[in-house]
């Protein structure tokens, strides 16, 4: 199964075109957000406030602690001074690497073994 990850040179690539195109003061762009787009309001974090970036956007950076999902679909969220916002998707498919699991008992989730590097349940 392939991991969704965060495209962060997308998300600079859609605000950086919105932010140059010229616009009335109504219709410039307030933020733009990164998030999950089945849990957008939990798992979204500002990337870009009010003329500037505040995340780096870069290898290292984790939105909400993730850096992607394997279920959801990463996206970003532009939102104007006016209200209004819309939502694109915002990723690129990684295939993961193969682990060399290392099987452990889970006791706090009712005794469930599963990997204690990637996390993938036991078969």
């Amino acid at each position: 199964m392939s991991i969704k990850q965060y495209d962060f040179k997308k998300a600079r690539q859609i605000i950086d075109e919105y932010v140059a195109k010229p616009r009335k003061k109504s219709e410039r762009l307030e933020s733009a957000s990164l998030g999950i787009e089945s849990h957008f309001d939990e798992t979204s974090e500002t990337v870009w406030f009010k003329g500037g970036y505040v995340s780096p956007l870069d290898k290292d950076t984790y939105i909400q602690g993730l850096n992607g999902s394997q279920l959801g679909t990463p996206s970003i969220e532009l939102t104007r001074n006016d209200g209004w916002s819309k939502r694109f998707e915002c990723y690129v498919e990684v295939k993961p690497k193969k682990c060399k699991h290392r099987w452990v008992t889970d006791t706090e989730h009712g005794s469930i073994e599963a990997c204690a590097k990637c996390g993938e349940p036991k078969p």
